[in-house]
């Protein structure tokens, strides 16, 4: 491995444990703390549905940057999605103790589709690619 290779990888693991703590952080925050938000912020009504999808696509994007996932590599696809499907059940599991939340399956569900579409979105666009790229060699 190249010398300059080393903290570009170290960097990619260390986005992905940052963005794991901004779960984390956000799973912490207490029900009446986000209904206060919700409140003065009627933005942030979307259903929570959607915020879950787009945590975990995130993850699972920074996932795929730090292992340099490339397809048809189904077997370390498959482990990237169960990787963030534990994380949503660990998740889920917490909110349970944090005052005013609760964890309910659905979340859970929605967590593994958004980690499942981000790498299902950028196997299609990484495949696309090499196809270009192969084109152009010609």
């Amino acid at each position: 491995m190249r010398a300059s290779a080393k903290p570009k990888r170290l960097v990619r693991w260390l986005l992905v444990a940052a963005w794991a703590l901004v779960i984390f952080g956000l799973s912490s925050v207490s029900g009446s703390a986000i209904a206060s938000a919700v409140s003065r912020h009627p933005v942030l009504g979307i259903p929570s549905f959607l915020f879950h999808v787009v945590e975990y696509a995130v993850l699972a994007g920074s996932l795929v940057l730090a292992t340099d996932w490339r397809p048809p590599a189904v077997a370390l696809a498959l482990a990237l999605l169960l990787a963030c499907s534990l994380y949503g059940i660990g998740d889920v599991m917490y909110r349970r103790f944090v005052p005013g939340r609760h964890g309910e399956p659905i979340d859970w569900v929605a967590d593994t589709a958004g980690a499942g579409a981000a790498i299902a979105t950028i196997s299609v666009v990484r495949r696309r690619r090499a196809q270009a790229d192969v084109v152009d060699a010609r």
